[in-house]
């Protein structure tokens, strides 16, 4: 992949290495039923993807729809495919908790042997009835290490010139006191600037 979300907390933290990055490209939903707690209000449903009970990406909320499109790409660091990855439908509410209203799980053990599968499609559940369809495509990228040749040698990985990053902008202090302010940054490695 050209880049993916780092999540330099959890690699400080010194919890197990990456096996690879997975790379889930997020199409879309369609007949999510929004239950009966929603009748009068607006829906805006995005999926939050977990593993192991952890959160590890989400899409933007589609506004006032039951058929959301997102056409977005996430990429998160796998560290096993023992855990089945946890896709949630939720709907945004103004001033109130989010709440999920279909669930599905996917195996990503079937990844080790078909690195690519596209066109994928999941039902959403909730309460053992169906809540909607998902449709995406997943991607996982191994990590690259050594090799282990029939001579017992073994063979280092190559050195590339390229990597991938997420930086995070944690907080930011002293940008004036009140009213609105506009703000931004660049970042600059190597005679490339990129604003953030």
């Amino acid at each position: 992949p050209f880049s993916f979300q780092l999540n330099v907390p959890q690699l400080i933290s010194g919890a197990s290495g990456a096996i690879g990055v997975l790379k889930i490209v997020v199409k879309n939903a369609t007949d999510i039923k929004k239950g009966d707690s929603f009748v009068n209000q607006s829906f805006n449903p995005y999926v939050k993807f977990e593993l192991a009970g952890t959160t590890i990406a989400r899409t933007n909320a589609c506004k006032d729809t039951l058929d959301p499109v997102w056409n977005e790409t996430k990429y998160v660091l796998l560290s096993s495919f023992s855990e089945p990855l946890a896709i949630t439908a939720m709907n945004e509410r103004e001033k109130l908790k989010d709440k999920a209203v279909g669930r599905a799980e996917y195996n990503l053990s079937s990844l080790q042997h078909q690195n690519h599968q596209g066109s994928l499609s999941c039902n959403f559940l909730r309460n053992f009835k169906p809540a909607g369809s998902f449709n995406f495509d997943m991607t996982f990228f191994p990590v690259v290490s050594p090799k282990k040749m029939p001579d017992g040698t073994v063979e280092e990985p190559p050195e590339y010139n390229t990597g991938v990053a997420k930086i995070t902008i944690e907080e930011i202090q002293g940008l004036g006191e009140g009213g609105e302010t506009v703000s931004y940054t660049h970042l600059r490695a190597h005679e490339t600037c990129a604003d953030l």
